[in-house]
């Protein structure tokens, strides 16, 4: 079951006026758990994805801790779906 914040994303559903339209979303932490759940579902609908996670390559990888990777990531989106956490395995 699609949740209503995900449909109004990809535009199914939602209450926004198309004017208002998501097009380009940040999803960071693109690379972990829940992200592996939530970005097959944002591909779904008509939006451009920009993945980000501190590991991954190019530029998909970004340190949240990093102002100038921040602005980076940021530039030009029109929503984020923010999943980047610290994790055990990632600081080890």
């Amino acid at each position: 079951m699609t949740t209503s914040w995900i449909r109004r994303i990809v535009g199914r559903g939602g209450p926004a006026a198309p004017e208002a339209a998501v097009r380009r979303v940040l999803v960071t932490g693109s690379n972990g758990a829940v992200a592996s759940l939530i970005v097959p579902l944002l591909r779904a609908g008509d939006v451009e994805l920009r993945l980000a996670d501190r590991t991954g390559s190019g530029d998909d990888r970004a340190d949240l801790c990093d102002v100038s990777d921040c602005e980076r990531i940021v530039a030009g989106v029109d929503a984020i779906v923010h999943l980047a956490a610290a994790s055990k395995e990632a600081d080890a």
